[in-house]
């Protein structure tokens, strides 16, 4: 049977330019997004994931892609702050917010509305966005989702062949997580058919991170949004896989290529690590109120447990075995993530810093938030991705031992890059999806 492939792509700000880096090692600097986007039948995203699937939708080159998390003009329409002033129609809440954050360590910085113009604008500056065979121009951002596998095939651009997408968002009123979907024939939705949403105000609803970041939710419709991630999405990969056999994909022949944006993981301080350099270990969490609000209102975008694509894993793998990395081709899911950690040969070896960074560099990436939109910041998650590309830092596995070794998936981006090049080359079809929506 052919390959169904998936594209996952996770939330994470301007931390997702590491998607992209990855993207650019895997297809090429400069590679158009419709050319990557006709190698899968599905595309799930969160968040900053779903910037770089809106930004694969307009068909631009990788490296401009880039510039929608590199370039601070870009950034700042998308991360707009909120005034230290009186607003007509909020006479007291910005006020208010940067009060609070002068205080405690919680509170917004963000105005939600500007971020839909912004990325209305961000999305439609390109000249690369659709044009039919004709060479008219046509906007994506206004087009409704469901439109838009359509669209991709009708430019021509991606030799026929398109995805379908599904872009998670946590609807505020009922308290549930809501999928945006292009496929309106879906069986995993509860109202098939049309739904009525742009795709840029379905990355609207799916990039409004809260409490720390957006001040308030995102409006589409009548309706209210957070981020993904609230609804336990912020790694949609186990979305994408439900959606896939919901709709008839046989399991046993799905592919997954699963880009995270990088996750923190320092080792404990324990017995044993006296010798260590405290700053390189994870201190012990003392509890308060405040701080465990700005914890958790951080934890929820995160994906410590990689319990997305383990789940994913299980699901997938021949008769669900838990395929380590010596049985790479065995394993569909291909995860692929920085993970920012100290290094060290052996498990009785102290932790030493990754090749290439300072202590000041490392800590900087520790504490790095997901709106990091300042050159310094930017330079910084860029040479995060080089290094993690060069092996100089250690990839997410889907699971770990005790000793930080990856018992399933692949502890080098060069070990993961050769698994998915690998089941690449298995043929694939582009029908796939449409035959299971038909």
């Amino acid at each position: 049977m052919q390959p169904y492939r998936i594209l996952s792509l996770d939330g994470g700000g301007t931390w997702a330019l590491i998607q992209v880096m990855a993207l650019q090692r895997i297809y090429g600097e400069d590679t158009p997004g419709h050319e990557i986007l006709k190698d899968f039948d599905l595309v799930a995203a969160n968040s900053g994931g779903s910037i770089t699937a809106g930004g694969l939708v307009t068909n631009l080159p990788l490296s401009e892609i880039l510039g929608y998390f590199c370039d601070n003009t870009k950034c700042s329409r998308i991360f707009n702050p909120i005034p230290f002033a009186l607003v007509r129609g909020r006479p007291f809440r910005y006020l208010f917010h940067r009060l609070v954050r002068r205080i405690l360590p919680i509170g917004a910085k963000y105005r939600t509305k500007e971020k839909l113009r912004g990325l209305n604008e961000v999305l439609t500056e390109s000249d690369r966005v659709f044009k039919t065979r004709e060479g008219k121009k046509i906007t994506s951002p206004e087009y409704q989702l469901w439109q838009i596998p359509d669209k991709i095939r009708e430019s021509g651009e991606s030799g026929g062949k398109s995805p379908h997408f599904l872009i998670c968002g946590f609807n505020y009123d009922r308290r549930r997580a809501k999928f945006f979907r292009s496929n309106t024939r879906s069986l995993s939705s509860g109202s098939p058919g049309p739904e009525k949403v742009t795709l840029a105000e379905a990355i609207h609803a799916s990039t409004n991170a809260p409490v720390n970041f957006f001040i308030s939710p995102a409006e589409v419709g009548d309706t209210l949004y957070w981020d993904g991630a609230i609804a336990g999405f912020n790694n949609p990969v186990l979305a994408a896989v439900t959606e896939a056999v919901a709709n008839g994909v046989d399991a046993s022949c799905i592919q997954v290529l699963s880009l995270g944006t990088g996750t923190v993981a320092l080792p404990p301080r324990k017995k044993g690590n006296g010798g260590d350099d405290p700053d390189l270990l994870q201190e012990p969490h003392v509890s308060t109120l405040f701080g465990d609000v700005a914890q958790l209102s951080t934890s929820i975008l995160d994906d410590p447990p990689d319990t997305a694509t383990f789940v994913s894993h299980i699901i997938l793998s021949p008769k669900g075995l838990l395929v380590t990395a010596a049985g790479a081709m065995e394993n569909p899911v291909v995860r692929m993530a920085p993970v920012v950690r100290p290094r060290r040969g052996a498990p009785d070896q102290k932790w030493t810093l990754p090749n290439g960074f300072t202590k000041d560099e490392f800590l900087g990436l520790v504490n790095l938030d997901l709106d990091a939109t300042t050159p310094e910041q930017i330079a910084l998650l860029t040479k995060l991705g080089r290094a993690w590309i060069g092996g100089e830092v250690s990839n997410q596995a889907i699971r770990e031992n005790a000793n930080f070794e990856p018992d399933i998936g692949h502890g080098t981006f060069a070990e993961a890059l050769s698994h998915w090049q690998a089941l690449m080359a298995i043929p694939s079809s582009p029908a796939a999806y449409a035959q299971a929506s038909a």
